[in-house]
């Protein structure tokens, strides 16, 4: 007896696909709750630039990762759509990512800055998947009290 093994198998593992970077949460109304398909789907825009220009080719890479290990006799269709027209990611998964800290009325805020660790996964047909394993919010105040940001003195003569 022969064994075979699927030629339709998925080639990307999360530890080998892993990627840090900071975001800017564009839309987070799924992120803890999955909406009505079951899926938790975080929208955000990179924080910079440069980790737009990561996150992009770090995505064509596993494109052709996927292609390299499929094999020639495979048809998949390597695609991934996690960028939007608008430049947005929107990261789409089974699961809820782990947060820290988890707000405290489980929404985050508009344009909340987070950084996140995200990797990508495939299924048998090619299509990539952009997923978020963990969460974690920036402080608006950057862990600085109210108090120590100090003032300016106001009789403070300047000689201008």
């Amino acid at each position: 007896m022969i064994h075979t093994t699927d030629l339709h198998e998925c080639v990307l593992t999360p530890h080998e696909t892993e990627i840090t970077l900071d975001a800017i949460l564009f839309d987070s109304e799924y992120t803890l709750f999955s909406n009505s398909d079951g899926f938790y789907v975080t929208q955000f825009i990179p924080a910079t630039s440069y980790d737009h220009q990561r996150l992009a080719e770090h995505i064509e890479s596993c494109k052709v990762l996927v292609e390299q290990r499929s094999g020639y006799w495979s048809h998949k269709n390597v695609r991934c759509e996690a960028e939007r027209k608008t430049g947005v990611f929107a990261a789409t998964q089974s699961f809820a990512p782990k947060v820290d800290p988890i707000p405290d009325n489980r929404v985050f805020e508009n344009c909340q800055q987070v950084s996140l660790r995200c990797f990508l996964n495939d299924d048998q047909s090619g299509q990539i998947y952009l997923n978020i394993s963990y969460l974690d919010v920036y402080s608006p105040t950057n862990g600085i009290d109210a108090d120590d940001y100090g003032t300016a003195p106001d009789d403070s003569d300047f000689d201008w």
